[in-house]
Formats: structure tokens, C-alpha cells, sequence
């Protein structure tokens, strides 16, 4: 990937730009969809019960439950054992790997869709941040980049620092980031992109995460354009392919149309099938608007 002028200039307008949106997303909470893996303590319920301050409930005490659970005050006022049951709670490590391939580069000179996806991925960040929760990032393309699961103060900044270093180009394979990055198999996995790669890799590595407990998001990144193009005849090309050139004229606009509205339907039940939540994210829909249908603890809503 190519630098994208000056990173620190670049990720401090980045970091400006994302400040109204981090004030409006200001107590946001993003709840899993279902109790954490056992890690260290967070915000979230974890899979394990019984040692926890947090009381959920009492049952009568069976043979074999350790006898330090047993509330010696109901067993003095009423004769009988009762275990206190009690949520642990942990952290629910964060991965986000973004897109940052030719065609999120559209439409130019706006590059309306990396926009969107670099303050998507900056917004779930900042939430996941606010809850203790460990986030890394990854994009790809060309040439990957990574940042590591961190909670550091001042991991906002080294993150736009690394998004503002990227100009969208060539193409990339989304599957082998999620692999490198690690830290998925007991946390949120969150992949923006536009999908016009072939992710059948990635559907199949997202449902093996999803199999093993991960929670995976898939947020799908749509150019108002690409939904209503221009009404006027052009010479539309693949942005991550030249050689593969199509006119766009009134005659084929409609069965564009009707192939894009297809298309993405597909997309959508593809990682619905692989166990995610899917998310659409339209270049002109207001950021904020984004990201909390994602944060939404119940899944699998456009």
C-alpha cells in the first residue's frame, strides 16, 4: 500500500473528523451477543460462573459444588444449603480487518467508501476502548498492515495514524489477516469491506470462528453511486482490474440494477449462513447511524 501523503498529518485530520462521531457514540455499549470466553476481567458476561461478585441466583446445593459457595446465612435462617450462582465477567478482544483494495477507493476523488470504512473501523475502536476491551486492525491489500490487540491509552491515535497511511490499492485476500492477526477464536470479529474479492476463503475461515464461540460482523460497504448510478451513458471498468471495461448505458442501467440488487443479496445471506451479523453501510448514511446497527445485540440486520 501506498502512503497516503503525510501519516501524521493525515491520521490527526483523521482523528478530527472522528471527534463528533466519538462524542455522539459517548457511552455507547456494545454487548456480546453471547457470554465471553474466560480472559481477563471486562464488561462483558463470561462463560464461567461461580466466582464473581456479580449474584444471579441460588439453587440448592448438590454434591460435589464447593462448599465455599454455599450462603451460610440462608443455611442458618432456614436449615437448607443454597449456592450462590454469579456471572464472571472478561474482556471481549476486538480484530477488525478492513478492506483497503483498489475498489474501496470509489468513487474518485472522494474515496467515499474508504472514508466510511476508516470511521467505521475508528468508531467500533473507540467503543470497544471504552468497555476495556483489547482491539487490533488490520488491512489489506497490496501490502498488509497490522496493529496487535492493545488497550493502551493513546491506541485511537496509533490506529488512525495507521489508517491515514493507506491509499486503497490492488487487491488482497481478507482470510490469511484474520489468521495472522489471532486472538479471534473468543472474541469479535468485525471484516468491512465492500466484497467484490473473492471471499469464499473468508466465509469459510468466519465460519469456523463462528463454530468455535467468535462473533463475527460483516460490514458491507455500498458507494451511493454504485446503488444509483448516473443516468447518462459512461465506460465503467473493474478499478481492481482495467482490462475488464463495461459500458453503462439507459438500456443495460436496469439490468445493472437488478444484477447489483442480486448480488448483494447473495453477499448477504452468505454471511449470515457463516454465522455472522451482517451490516450495510451506504457512503452517505450518516456514520454514527452505522455503527449502531452494529453494536445492536441482535444480529443479522441489514
Amino acid at each position: 500500500m501506498e502512503p497516503g501523503g503525510s501519516p501524521v498529518g493525515v491520521s490527526s485530520r483523521l482523528l478530527d473528523t472522528a471527534g463528533p462521531l466519538f462524542d455522539s457514540l459517548r457511552g455507547a455499549r456494545w454487548l456480546a451477543r453471547q457470554p465471553a470466553a474466560l480472559g481477563a476481567p471486562g464488561a462483558h458476561r463470561s462463560r464461567r460462573r461461580g466466582t464473581a461478585l456479580e449474584f444471579t441466583e441460588y439453587r440448592p446445593y448438590r454434591q460435589g459444588d464447593d462448599p465455599r459457595r454455599l450462603d451460610w446465612r440462608v443455611l442458618a435462617r432456614t436449615d437448607r444449603a443454597y449456592v450462590r450462582i454469579t456471572d464472571d465477567h472478561a474482556v471481549m478482544p476486538t480484530t477488525i480487518v478492513i478492506d483497503a483494495s483498489a475498489s474501496m477507493a470509489f468513487p474518485q476523488p472522494s474515496m467515499a467508501k474508504w472514508r466510511t470504512a476508516q470511521l467505521i473501523a475508528l468508531a467500533l475502536a473507540f467503543v470497544a476502548h471504552g468497555e476495556g476491551d483489547p482491539v487490533a486492525l488490520g488491512a489489506v491489500a497490496d501490502r498488509s498492515v497490522r496493529s496487535p490487540l492493545r488497550t493502551r491509552r493513546g491506541m485511537l491515535a496509533d490506529l488512525a495514524s495507521t489508517l491515514g497511511s493507506i491509499t486503497p490499492a490492488g487487491s488482497g485476500r481478507l482470510g490469511p489477516m484474520i489468521d495472522e492477526l489471532g486472538g479471534v477464536s473468543h472474541g469479535r470479529l468485525v471484516v468491512v469491506s465492500d466484497f467484490l474479492g473473492d471471499e469464499f476463503e473468508t466465509l469459510a475461515r468466519v465460519r469456523a470462528l463462528a463454530v468455535s464461540g467468535a462473533i463475527c460482523y460483516a460490514v458491507h460497504i455500498v458507494a451511493r453511486e454504485e446503488l444509483s448510478p448516473a443516468d447518462r451513458q459512461s465506460l465503467v471498468s473493474d478499478p481492481e482490474d482495467r482490462a475488464v471495461r463495461r459500458p453503462l448505458t439507459r438500456a443495460t442501467r436496469a439490468r445493472y440494477l437488478a444484477n447489483f440488487a442480486e448480488w448483494r443479496g447473495t453477499v448477504r445471506q452468505g454471511w449470515q449462513a457463516a454465522g455472522a451479523s451482517y451490516v450495510l453501510g451506504v457512503t452517505d448514511e450518516p456514520i454514527d447511524r452505522i455503527v449502531r446497527r452494529i453494536l445492536r445485540p441482535v444480529g443479522n440486520r441489514a
